[in-house]
């Protein structure tokens, strides 16, 4: 009797601590990835408005246990349609349609989090490291930040315009807000 009534507890426990996490779904219109990138005689910034992703939150502490985010290569707009097609050729989007980030270590402070994970980008995972803003509202969560991404270490080939490469440097920026899921 003794051991059913220690299983009950356990058992009672286990549903409340599972109770406290919540899924949130990323909210598409509301959130976007940015990319910045430099040639030496002009730049530009692709944005994606069409962002997949989830998360789940620990409701009670209001923390960040896991998240998913998910983008179409094809979904870039740098409103120049030549500058997007050459884009799709140099990254193959056939071949590797989507860039995925799946954090695999969160490490959670007041409203700034460093979180660890795999980005996989043009058929390469890589570890990387970034910060973000997190801010909670009773519509949900709302979460932003930004990286360096450096293309050759993903095996891309530098576009060049006039025989000179494009720097080896993306800088990407989110912003990102997830409601809770039902």
């Amino acid at each position: 009797m003794k051991k059913l009534g220690l299983l009950l507890i356990a058992l009672i426990i286990s549903v409340d601590l599972m109770a406290q996490n919540q899924s949130y779904g990323v909210v598409a219109d509301q959130s976007s990835i940015a990319y910045s990138a430099k040639h030496l005689l002009h730049s530009w910034k692709g944005v994606n408005r069409n962002v997949l992703g989830i998360a789940v939150v620990d409701q009670m502490n209001q923390q960040i246990e896991q998240l998913a985010i998910a983008a179409k290569v094809s979904d870039f707009d740098s409103k120049n349609s030549n500058r997007d097609a050459h884009a799709l050729e140099v990254l193959e989007a056939l071949s590797f349609p989507t860039v995925k980030f799946y954090a695999t270590a969160i490490d959670l402070k007041q409203s700034t989090s460093t979180i660890e994970g795999q980005l996989t980008f043009h058929g390469q995972t890589k570890t990387i490291a970034l910060q973000l803003d997190r801010s909670f509202s009773e519509e949900g969560l709302r979460i932003s930040g930004n990286f360096d991404v450096i293309p050759s270490h993903y095996q891309i080939p530098l576009p060049s315009f006039l025989s000179v490469a494009i720097e080896d440097l993306l800088e990407v920026s989110f912003e990102l807000v997830l409601h809770p899921k039902d």
